[in-house]
């Protein structure tokens, strides 16, 4: 077994206990095939609570600064994080990227290019979706909730939902304005991330659940309304 493969079996059951971490609509996710998955970002637990949710191996940039020192560096690349230079086009983190795909693989990206300060989706920019047009990879948008332990105290609870697949024209190519348009459809899927109050869920919240479906049902916020998200999630 592979190290990723080694903490992709222990991280779930870490997360479970520590985060309350619970996962929904992974059956979104192409069993095969190039995919990029593009995430909201609240906190540096992001991509590993994302990677462990996925059902396949899932590559990740990161700023070149977190490699350091060298045994660090060392252990996220084998967790299948690569670097990128802050401050421009790194094309050698780009043509990374596309190999990865070109592999069929999977990548995930932030489109907001930095964490939210607030906990509220930001405008995402057009060039995170460069890579998946170019390679005609099947985009599913996925949204994190918790992470940012600081707005969560105490004992947090921690959600990934998977959407179903981001429509875009495969054919557009990777003209400035329709990355553009598609980073304004991909922002338009996820709204304001939802607070919690008292044990209930208010605000927007990324999918629309049938109450009586059990993924509704096994997610305990007093069976608060949970709206924001264009497209439904079918129970797992």
């Amino acid at each position: 077994m592979s190290f990723y493969g080694f903490c992709h079996v222990i991280f779930p059951w870490l997360f479970k206990l520590w985060l309350r971490w619970e996962v929904f609509g992974t059956e979104n996710i192409p069993a095969t095939g190039p995919v990029v998955i593009a995430a909201n970002h609240l906190s540096l637990l992001d991509p590993p609570v994302l990677g462990a949710a996925a059902p396949r191996p899932v590559h990740f940039m990161a700023k070149a600064e977190l490699f350091k020192p060298a045994w660090f560096g060392f252990i996220i690349r084998k967790l299948g994080v690569f670097p990128v230079k802050r401050g421009g086009a790194d094309r050698e983190a780009i043509k990374t990227g596309l190999a990865y795909l070109k592999n069929n693989e999977v990548l995930a990206v932030f489109p907001e290019g930095t964490r939210s300060k607030t906990g509220d989706l930001g405008r995402a920019g057009g060039g995170a979706f460069m890579m998946a047009v170019k390679m005609k990879a099947t985009i599913i948008p996925a949204y994190i909730y918790g992470t940012d332990l600081k707005r969560h105290p105490g004992w947090p609870k921690v959600r990934v939902i998977f959407g179903k697949p981001l429509p875009y024209d495969e054919n557009g190519g990777i003209a400035r304005e329709n990355l553009e348009e598609l980073g304004a459809r991909w922002s338009k899927t996820g709204g304001k991330n939802s607070r919690r109050r008292r044990g209930k869920f208010t605000g927007s919240y990324i999918g629309t659940f049938d109450p009586q479906s059990p993924v509704y049902r096994g997610i305990s916020c007093q069976r608060s309304k949970l709206q924001g998200f264009a497209g439904r999630f079918s129970a797992r």
